[in-house]
Order: structure tokens, then sequence, then C-alpha cells
């Protein structure tokens, strides 16, 4: 994003992690402001969303890419709590920045949301149901959100950037309740340990950054695999 010229706000909750992106970003020419923040906190998260606001003018691209795969297991083992937790992240904080930036949007007459989803959404995962769920309705929810302001010029996507090996997905590995409760995640993702993740990496940065700019905004509202080529999906989209 930064190369094409964005200006980039970054929001995690890992200052240090934060402060390297913005090194990598600034090395190649671009802008970068470090805005920490924890994503279940809604005043955390719209201090940052203001901070970037602030530094950068209307924030006319939102990316919500925070998520966790657990806790893993059945419904009667995993506490409620833990479960409701991890919608607060896959669900409640990808609305609280929508609701935030969507004014502004709206205000200027262009904008541009990408929701960051999985293959989780459209499958069932036998004791995977805070990741399945959430990520299924945050699918959903981008529909919904297209559809209330595609009218304004705006658009949202929901996307599937697949499977790419992460800190996330090596902890999920090595996690005693991921191999007791699901074994064929663990056995999916142990096949792909040591493919090198920078290509699909570098192919999600692409993709995202193509439906950033508008040129496949004709895919907004949707579902997106971005394991197939977006033109791949335009054309599956013209013969109906």
């Amino acid at each position: 994003m930064a190369r094409d010229g964005a200006l980039v706000g970054l929001v995690a909750r890992n200052e240090q992690q934060l402060w390297e992106v913005a090194r990598e970003i600034k090395a190649v020419g671009g802008s970068a402001l470090v805005a920490p923040a924890d994503v279940t906190s809604r005043s955390s998260l719209e201090a940052a969303i203001q901070q970037v606001t602030e530094a950068f003018g209307t924030i006319t691209i939102a990316i919500n890419n925070a998520g966790v795969d657990r806790p893993f297991g059945p419904v009667e083992a995993v506490d409620p709590d833990l479960w409701w937790q991890a919608q607060e992240i896959h669900v409640r904080a990808a609305y609280i920045v929508m609701h935030k930036v969507i004014p502004a949007m709206r205000a200027l007459g262009r904008g541009r949301i990408i929701n960051v989803a999985s293959s989780a959404a459209v499958l069932i995962g036998a004791n995977c149901s805070s990741y399945c769920v959430g990520k299924a309705t945050l699918v959903r929810l981008t529909e919904h959100v297209h559809a209330e302001i595609a009218d304004a010029g705006l658009s949202a996507f929901a996307v599937h950037p697949g499977t790419i090996m992460t800190s996330m997905g090596l902890s999920a590995i090595a996690d005693p309740d991921a191999r007791k409760w699901a074994g064929p995640l663990v056995d999916h993702l142990t096949a792909v340990k040591d493919v090198d993740p920078i290509p699909g990496l570098q192919r999600v940065a692409k993709q995202v950054t193509e439906l950033a700019s508008g040129q496949y905004d004709a895919l907004a509202g949707k579902y997106i695999d971005l394991d197939i080529d977006l033109d791949a999906h335009l054309a599956a989209l013209a013969l109906g």
C-alpha cells in the first residue's frame, strides 16, 4: 500500500512490531503512523483511528485484519466468555472501525473497506466454532455494510487470503487444545508449515492493493477467495 502512495496508519497491540513495519515503510519512501491499540477496547481503537485521521486526514481505505484462532473445543467444553472474546476480535472490532470511518468516507464520497475473513467462514469446523462463526459473521456483516454504503460510492469487501503460515498458525500447531479437539486443522497447518509464506503474502498484498484501488469494485459486497485470480472472479460474475 505504501509503495503505491498510501499514507498508512498501523494499528495493533504490539508497538514494537508496529515500529518495525513503520521503518520498513519509510525505508521505501512511504509514510506510516504507529497507533497502538487493543481492538477489543472501543476507546483504545477509536483513539487510534482519531490519531490516524488527525495525522493523515480522512481514512479512505480501512483494512480489518485482527483475528484469533482459539478457543478450541466443543460448546460444552469451551468457556462462554472465552468464546465471546473471540467474537469481539473478529466482529465487534471490525464493526467499531466501520462505524467510526464510514461517516467521513460518506461525506467525501469515496472509501473502501476490506475485511479479512477465511475459508472457515463457509466451512463447518467441528470444535472450531469460535473462529468459524466469527469469520462467517464477518462475511455477512460485510455484505450488509456494503448494501448500506454502496449508494454513497463506497465499497466493502470480505476476503479469504488462502492458507499462509503465520505465527498464529505455528501457535495452533503447538496448542494442546488444538491437538486434542481440532486434529484436521492441525494436520492442514502442519502440511504447509514449511512452505515459504513470502509468495503468498506478496500475492495477498497485491490483491488487497488492487481492491483498494477501485478496479474491482464490481466484486464489492461479496466473499472473495484470493486463492483465485481477481479477474477470474470478474469473469465468473459476468457469467452470472
